[in-house]
């Protein structure tokens, strides 16, 4: 073990690894084990849901983007003394055991594998324990207790009730404005929002037009959920209610782990670091969602101080954070944090 503080280190040079991959982009970074910042790098989606080939691009993708990582560097997978991958779709057991199987193949000797809703603790929760609420392109909630339990509430869509995420926001609002022209439901800014966007005139063709620009990659998908934030700003009522429904959701998960792990008791609670990662939760101009979640929360929690932070720093810092915890390094967080920032500057 090394408890080097300098830059004088002559130790082997052994290093730890973060990754933090979702649905749109992937985050690599390498450290060694005294703390110093060694690379990072960008790369594409691991999250095999998002992939065509599904866990067979996923294995190609990390493979390759590791052996680029470990070569620009001089050095192999046995070099990793230590690794934390956080991936979305990293949901269910079966999912874990095929992706730790690829991870086994490309060599790495000691690694830990999940949902990436946890580096969002490790991350944004300085005492190391708390909850990490995803909004980006879909919903996940990550809970860590003082012990190290983990629980993990919602990643697998209809499912799991995942009302969150700008891939269902957008479902959602495609549907608002299918439901008002065709179900007598109520008027939404949404349908001139999205009439623009798609280049439709005669309401008779919203589905047939919208599917095809979708369908034929005309229009940015994502878009339509974006939108719902812009109609929220101008307080358009379905929008509102949009954003309070995934915000209800959230509250609802994030209650779910409060109960499930070690959190203190209802009459002696403990504090609550509350992490609000994603896109979504991050960029999004509207803050309906997390407001809505916070109250609720608050209501069914009197006595539990919550406080609740949107996380500024990249997930994969959880990572690395994550990573070294077995090493001994004076001011370990804000070093990391310092690293982790000058390399993404010169990214």
């Amino acid at each position: 073990m090394c408890n080097c503080a300098d830059n004088d280190c002559a130790c082997r040079p052994t290093v730890v690894l973060g990754v933090d991959g979702g649905g749109t982009k992937t985050h690599y970074a390498l450290y060694d084990t005294c703390g110093r910042p060694v690379d990072f790098f960008i790369s594409g989606p691991t999250n095999h849901e998002s992939l065509p080939d599904g866990f067979t691009g996923l294995r190609h993708r990390l493979r390759a983007d590791l052996d680029a990582l470990f070569c620009r560097n001089g050095l192999t997978a046995d070099d990793v003394e230590n690794a934390v991958l956080g991936l979305a779709g990293v949901d269910t057991k079966r999912q874990h055991a095929i992706i730790s199987g690829m991870l086994r193949d490309i060599g790495l000797p000691k690694f830990t594998l999940c949902n990436d809703s946890f580096l969002g603790v490790k991350a944004g929760c300085p005492s190391g324990y708390g909850v990490c609420a995803i909004n980006g392109t879909g919903f996940s909630i990550g809970g860590i207790d003082r012990y190290g339990n983990m629980l993990q509430v919602g990643g697998l869509g209809d499912y799991t009730g995942d009302e969150g995420g700008g891939g269902q926001l957008t479902v959602r609002a495609i549907r608002a404005v299918y439901d008002h022209l065709y179900k007598d439901a109520p008027a939404t800014l949404l349908k001139d929002m999205i009439f623009r966007t798609v280049g439709i005139t005669d309401p008779a063709d919203y589905p047939e037009t919208l599917m095809h620009a979708i369908a034929e990659g005309k229009c940015d998908y994502m878009e339509f959920g974006r939108l719902v934030f812009e109609a929220a700003d101008l307080v358009d009522e379905v929008a509102l209610e949009l954003l309070d429904r995934s915000g209800r959701e959230y509250a609802r998960s994030v209650q779910g782990v409060l109960t499930r792990l070690d959190f203190g008791t209802k009459e002696n609670p403990l504090p609550l670091e509350l992490t609000l990662a994603g896109s979504v939760f991050v960029k999004g101009s509207n803050p309906r969602t997390a407001d809505t979640m916070l109250e609720l929360l608050q209501e069914w929690n009197p006595q539990r101080v919550i406080s609740m932070a949107k996380l500024t720093s990249p997930p994969v810092l959880g990572a690395i954070l994550w990573a070294l915890e077995p090493y001994e390094i004076p001011d370990r967080r804000e070093r990391i944090i310092e690293g982790l920032q000058s390399m993404i500057e010169n990214a």
